[in-house]
């Protein structure tokens, strides 16, 4: 597919693709869309980025967009499958939550300053979902 429209707008040359379904009382709706344009306003640059939506029940929201700097947007939450780890550059940065009992025991080296370096490490690890109490 291709737009001839001659423009160095962001959003120019749109190429939109739309799912389209009929629920129970037969009324078309949207399921989902995909568009294809201009990124930025450079002229005659070749940028391009693709956005992906989807009917969240209120219409087309948009999910999902790449754009020219290869920058991923995601605007709900990215669930991994079971078994599944997440890397940046080859290094694995979440995967499978841990659970362990140990984890909501009592801090009680002897040393404060110790105890609340561990207690501040388990909070964060707690917060960002990389551990949990049994």
């Amino acid at each position: 597919m291709q737009c001839s429209t001659h423009s160095n707008d962001d959003n120019s040359g749109l190429v939109k693709w739309i799912a389209k379904r009929q629920d129970g009382a037969g009324t078309e709706t949207p399921s989902a869309s995909a568009e294809a344009s201009h990124d930025g306003a450079g002229v005659n640059d070749q940028f391009g980025k693709w956005v992906w939506y989807v009917n969240t029940g209120a219409g087309l929201v948009e999910g999902i967009r790449l754009d020219s700097n290869l920058d991923v947007i995601i605007a709900g939450n990215t669930d991994l499958a079971s078994g599944k780890v997440f890397k940046v550059n080859g290094t694995q940065v979440v995967g499978a939550r841990v659970i362990d009992a140990r984890a909501d025991d009592a801090l009680n080296s002897g040393d404060a300053t110790t105890d609340g370096v561990i207690d501040a490490l388990r909070d964060a690890m707690i917060t960002h979902g990389l551990i949990a109490a049994a």
